[in-house]
């Protein structure tokens, strides 16, 4: 087989997702999966999805993810991204870790660029 590496723009994305509700964190989970999938096959760029990063790791981690965790090691996670894409899911605009990584994201100079679910499986931008 004859491959053609293709380096694709990585985009990171931030979206809400704790919540004290279990099937409402899962959800949020699951949308910026969805966002992430969107985002790939639209604007065929690569994607770092930080809810599902944490969630699948707490699966097999000894100790969970902490927000401490999470805080002190967000840079590198941002650091080789182009951008940061915010899916404004309900809940983004209190959320402490959409907050935390868009000041990162503004720090690194990163493009920070919003969006909301237009419908199932369709996203636009969002003017914030």
């Amino acid at each position: 087989m004859n491959l053609k590496i293709h380096k694709a723009p990585l985009v990171f994305i931030s979206s809400p997702m704790s919540h004290p509700d279990e099937e409402i964190r899962l959800s949020r989970v699951e949308e910026a999966v969805k966002f992430g999938a969107w985002v790939m096959d639209s604007e065929q760029k690569s994607v770092y999805v930080a809810a599902f990063n944490n969630v699948e790791l707490d699966r097999y981690r000894k100790q969970p993810t902490t927000y401490e965790w999470w805080y002190v090691n967000m840079e590198s996670f941002l650091s080789p991204a182009e951008s940061c894409y915010v899916l404004c899911l309900d809940g983004w605009k209190e959320s402490k870790g959409v907050a935390e990584e868009i000041a990162v994201a503004k720090k690194l100079g990163k493009e920070i660029i919003y969006y909301k679910k237009l419908k199932e499986g369709e996203y636009i931008r969002a003017d914030i």
